[in-house]
């Protein structure tokens, strides 16, 4: 049985495994210049780029299609990660949080923003119902995201 494994996402090259055999399937480059993320829900691909958000159906690994993009400029989207239905998508300024109970219209229900823009590469992660977001210079913000649409900061470690 063949699934998709994994994208090289900054040139779009699609690659499908089974076992121990890799096989390239398909070569997408529209609007898909430099990516940094991408995640998978269902048949969907949500992919994070310099320019926003991309979503494409991938129920046809052989023909994925791009559905719809949610531009961000001047937001650089970074770093994709999934809770429940909800896209969290960290950024130069921050993370927004995406409703994606209709993935192909993905709607914006939480943003958080720094009070001075770093423009440095963050990252997040999830755990349970907590979001670790990697901020600059070296501090980890801790979000309670029991409730996607009002995530509440519980914590900080800043000596790293």
């Amino acid at each position: 049985m063949r699934f998709l494994s994994f994208f090289i996402a900054m040139i779009g090259i699609g690659y499908c495994a089974d076992s121990l055999n890799i096989t390239k399937i398909f070569k997408y480059n529209k609007f898909l210049s430099n990516t940094r993320s991408l995640v998978k829900y269902n048949n969907y691909l949500f992919v994070a780029t310099d320019y926003g958000l991309r979503i494409m159906d991938i129920s046809n690994i052989n023909n994925p299609v791009l559905l719809n993009y949610v531009e961000k400029n001047p937001k650089s989207l970074r770093n994709l990660k999934i809770y429940n239905n909800y896209l969290f998508a960290s950024s130069d300024l921050g993370f927004d949080v995406y409703d994606i109970s209709n993935p192909t219209n993905p709607t914006i229900v939480f943003q958080y923003l720094f009070i001075t823009p770093q423009f440095n590469l963050m990252d997040i992660e999830i755990s349970s119902s907590y979001l670790y977001y990697l901020e600059y210079p070296y501090v980890i913000k801790v979000f309670d995201i029991s409730n996607p649409l009002n995530p509440t900061a519980v914590g900080t470690i800043s000596s790293l």
